[in-house]
């Protein structure tokens, strides 16, 4: 018999071990043992990145930047100019770091811990909301387990993105407590369960926006059920934005919103979800499937909401791996039902998430040799007289104490929208006002190859035609960052001596 208010409260029903055959209980036993190897692998993967001093992935500077300015008292969100323009997500990211900063943890390590710590609280909830209950009410662990070990053995080929220094990890985080709290209110009464739901749904969105389907997925589909907490984020939302723009004098709403809806959509992304992303999860999402049956509405919206929100991140220009985090995570708790009811199967599926993972590890993390290179182009970079310009490789300039300037990314998010347009091409006419009067003497950039920094380049050339490649003798593959696009710092180009 089920226990009362298990079903109410989202939580499945777990056989009872003592019911259970021997050969079951081997292979339920199994499966506990490659999410549990799972698990500790991606954590032990996690532990030898998470101090590295240069980029895992080529955006973590701008974390940095955004770090600083917040521990100088300077918004994040103003009208953009060379020196400044921010990412076109929300703030709670950014402040939190900036309070690990504040306590003397230095450099990536702040917002790496960060990541970290949501990542933790990641694998707990979905411990919490993939355990079933036996039949007499007890949790059985193991389907806990499980849920939480597809999310560790998908880490690898959604791009190592959980540890990095970039919002992803506590976006989601934020969503499945969202979802956990409403989940578990379902059986209480009263306006504070609602009000919490509410709260951590904004924080969600005002982390990363990507949360927002998998976010009305879950509260529109249980709308009988949660219709304070839907009324409470669709009038909440809203506010909170005007609020936010209102302080910002309208910055927010142009970077978070403007800009983005801007950028339209890349429609090959589609063919790339299907080919890559939706093969590379089929495990979990087939399981999940299975363990639709007998699932609350709730858990079918959070379903949902995770895979249109990764389509929709393939969907967006720009958009790389970590697009299949919200499918991942949103599906975890339905596959670890699918496994519990069908374990050989389920098994089976976590042995192919284990070798995909396996063949996706190689490389994740940096060796010695990078590090040393790293510390090698700091000091070359330190040594050139003036200011130096880089648009990928800022983190560099501001370890080797020059200043660091536009990113190459911002500019990107205002040059692909019409809301953007115009200021990009000032940012540029600034960028060559600063090479014409010899403000700017040296610039470091990626390999000619780069498209994305083409327009850069072909500026640079002709105010410093003086070329030099930088780590010849580090190898073709010292200073690739693990994760993301494979953007390092290939050439150092330099104005004529003075006096030449």
């Amino acid at each position: 018999m089920t226990p009362p208010d298990a079903n109410q409260a989202g939580v499945s029903q777990a056989p009872d071990p003592r019911t259970l055959g021997s050969k079951s209980r081997r292979i339920r036993a199994l499966g506990a043992l490659l999410a549990a190897v799972g698990l500790l692998g991606c954590l032990i993967l996690i532990a030898l990145r998470l101090t590295y001093p240069f980029e895992l992935e080529w955006l973590e500077g701008i974390t940095l930047f955004s770090i600083e300015r917040l521990l100088e008292g300077r918004p994040l969100y103003v009208q953009p100019d060379f020196t400044w323009s921010p990412l076109p997500y929300g703030p709670l990211y950014f402040q939190g770091a900036s309070l690990l900063a504040g306590v003397g943890i230095e450099g990536f390590l702040a917002p790496r811990l960060l990541s970290l710590i949501a990542t933790l609280g990641l694998f707990v909830l979905l411990g919490v909301l993939g355990s079933g209950v036996d039949r007499k009410g007890i949790p059985c662990g193991v389907q806990g387990l499980v849920a939480a070990g597809f999310l560790a053995l998908a880490y690898p080929f959604c791009g190592a993105w959980l540890d990095l220094a970039r919002p992803d990890a506590l976006a989601l985080f934020f969503l499945l407590a969202a979802f956990w709290n409403h989940q578990r209110s379902r059986a209480r009464s009263g306006w504070f369960p609602g009000t919490l739901t509410v709260l951590l749904a904004l924080a969600a969105y005002h982390t990363k926006q990507t949360t927002l389907l998998p976010l009305l997925g879950f509260l529109v589909a249980d709308f009988q059920r949660s219709k304070i907490p839907l009324i409470g984020f669709v009038v909440g939302l809203p506010v909170s934005l005007v609020l936010a723009s209102a302080w910002t004098s309208g910055w927010y709403e142009f970077h978070t919103l403007e800009l983005l809806w801007g950028h339209g959509l890349y429609w090959p992304g589609i063919w790339e979800f299907v080919q890559r992303d939706l093969i590379f999860s089929a495990p979990i999402w087939i399981l999940a499937l299975l363990g639709l049956r007998g699932s609350n509405r709730a858990q079918v919206g959070l379903f949902v909401g995770g895979l249109a929100a990764s389509c929709l991140g393939r969907l967006h220009p720009g958009g790389y791996d970590n697009a299949l985090l919200p499918l991942v995570i949103c599906a975890a708790p339905l596959a670890s039902e699918g496994w519990s009811r069908r374990p050989a199967l389920g098994n089976l599926m976590l042995a192919v998430l284990f070798g995909l993972g396996l063949w996706t590890t190689a490389d994740l993390v940096p060796s010695a040799q990078d590090q040393l290179a790293g510390e090698a182009l700091v000091q070359r970079i330190g040594a050139l007289e003036g200011e130096v310009f880089s648009p990928a490789h800022g983190s560099l300039l501001a370890r080797a104490g020059k200043q660091h300037q536009l990113h190459l990314m911002s500019w990107m998010d205002l040059s692909a929208s019409d809301a953007g347009l115009e200021l990009a091409r000032d940012l540029v006419d600034q960028l060559e006002e600063r090479l014409s009067r010899g403000q700017l003497r040296h610039a470091v950039v990626g390999a000619p190859r780069d498209l994305a920094e083409a327009e850069f380049v072909a500026l640079l050339r002709r105010h410093l035609p003086d070329l030099e490649r930088l780590l010849p003798e580090s190898g073709p593959g010292a200073m690739v960052p693990v994760s993301g696009a494979q953007r390092r710092p290939e050439l150092l180009l330099s104005a004529p001596a003075r006096g030449n």
